[in-house]
């Protein structure tokens, strides 16, 4: 009961945010020509990172805005490791669609938990002067098992 509930929050959410950043509802629906594997690596750099406990560069790949919420490396690892553990230490995860969001991207993976069970989250990047940073990170759906 737990998992729908949050699930079903975790998706009134996302449809909230991305419905304050479109002008229009056309505007988030337009496929962009992103740069599909620049991002993809940035996030795979990340969860490296993440594996590898090498707080300095997990945090490198956060926004600005993620920065000023989490100030510190320790701090930023902290919060992923409690309330990410999917994220932070995965079974395996797959990069499944990209899409535009008026200038940023919005990737969607699905992480694999050591429980098998599989967990989708949308990473929204941002262009930050010369590269793509990690804007956040939201749960699309939780808790379905694994093939």
């Amino acid at each position: 009961m737990f998992r729908w509930l949050a699930t079903l929050l975790s998706s009134i959410f996302i449809v909230s945010f991305t419905n304050v950043f479109a002008e229009d509802s056309s505007e988030f629906i337009k496929t962009l020509d992103p740069p599909l594997q620049e991002i993809q690596e940035i996030i795979s750099k990340q969860i490296l990172a993440f594996r590898q406990n090498n707080a300095e560069e997990a945090y490198a790949f956060a926004s600005s805005f993620i920065k000023s919420k989490f100030p510190s490396p320790s701090r930023f690892m902290a919060m992923v490791k409690g309330s990410y553990p999917m994220i932070w230490n995965p079974q395996e995860f797959k990069f499944i669609e990209q899409r535009g969001h008026a200038s940023n991207i919005i990737q969607r993976v699905v992480f694999t938990d050591e429980d098998d069970s599989l967990f989708f989250f949308d990473y929204l990047m941002i262009k930050s002067e010369e590269t793509w940073v990690i804007h956040g990170v939201y749960l699309v759906e939780a808790g379905g098992a694994g093939a």
